[in-house]
């Protein structure tokens, strides 16, 4: 499966953490932000954030949450697979009223993405049907395009854009 993207370019004032300023940004444009909540979509049962897991259970449908936790658990962390579990974007977003959500993966100055985010990336949107944006703040955009033969589309030939 093909993954192509340009990551979104966010010129922000202000000083501190660059995932603290997107996640302000985001909240400007009246989204709520959950910060790295990897363990309440990977692995519920460890969370220490109910609160957070009672979201995520509202945001997204219980069997495609099943199916990303089974894949990445079970198929991922297989016998001989090295470096390849599955990373998880820096910031959760979704709208007061549920209508919308997506994932952020906050980039600055030479930082880019690694292979584990790049697998993060496709398991959440093959299996959420999510999209996943990668905000680079204050500096240019970088493009990335990568295949991923570990995930078959359920149309063959399909490419997937991300935004």
């Amino acid at each position: 499966m093909l993954f192509e993207f340009t990551e979104t370019r966010y010129d922000l004032e202000g000083d501190g953490n660059a995932e603290l300023l997107m996640q302000h940004h985001y909240e400007s444009q009246g989204y709520c932000v959950l910060n790295n909540t990897f363990a309440v979509v990977y692995s519920p049962a460890t969370t220490k954030y109910p609160d957070s897991q009672e979201i995520v259970s509202r945001l997204f449908d219980k069997c495609k949450l099943a199916s990303l936790r089974n894949f990445s658990h079970r198929l991922l962390l297989g016998e001989g697979v090295t470096n390849v579990a599955p990373g998880q974007p820096d910031l959760l977003l979704y709208r007061p009223d549920f209508t919308e959500a997506f994932f952020s993966e906050v980039k600055t100055g030479g930082d880019t993405l690694k292979t584990g985010q790049m697998v993060g990336i496709s398991v959440i949107t093959t299996f959420l049907g999510c999209r996943v944006e990668v905000a680079r703040v204050n500096g240019p955009p970088r493009r990335y395009k990568w295949a991923w033969p570990g995930l078959v589309p359920l149309s063959p030939g399909t490419k997937i854009e991300l935004q």
